[in-house]
């Protein structure tokens, strides 16, 4: 199976949704708007398993539950990247998470980088 029908048949719901915006732009603008959309819903699926994950544990934290407070408000983009932070880092110090310690992490993978947005701009 090639990356683009794993992405269409086994990925998320929303991630396959806006993959396939992707595919289907008539244009560079709106294929870039998508772009950014998939990140947008890749972080907050990413920062909702970790919350998950987090809620799941025996161990809570103060500074986490701090940024949990508004969660049920219109919460800005910086805040799903503080939320996936403090509850990835927490789990991984606790050995509670299925996200690998290096997830987010620099890669030096650059060509697979290439490739793979390659792929996404066809």
């Amino acid at each position: 199976m090639n990356l683009q029908d794993d992405i269409r048949f086994n990925y998320p719901l929303p991630l396959r949704q806006v993959y396939i915006k992707i595919l289907n732009s008539e244009n560079p603008i709106e294929c870039n708007i998508n772009i950014g959309n998939l990140f947008e819903i890749t972080l907050k699926y990413l920062a909702i398993v970790s919350l998950v994950e987090y809620l799941s544990g025996k161990q809570k934290d103060l500074s986490v539950q701090e940024l949990l407070k508004p969660l049920f408000g219109n919460i800005s983009f910086g805040h799903w990247v503080s939320i996936l932070r403090a509850c990835h880092n927490f789990n991984i110090k606790h050995k509670q998470t299925i996200l690998p310690s290096d997830y987010f992490s620099e890669t030096k993978q650059h060509i697979e980088i290439i490739y793979a947005y390659t792929l996404l701009s066809r």
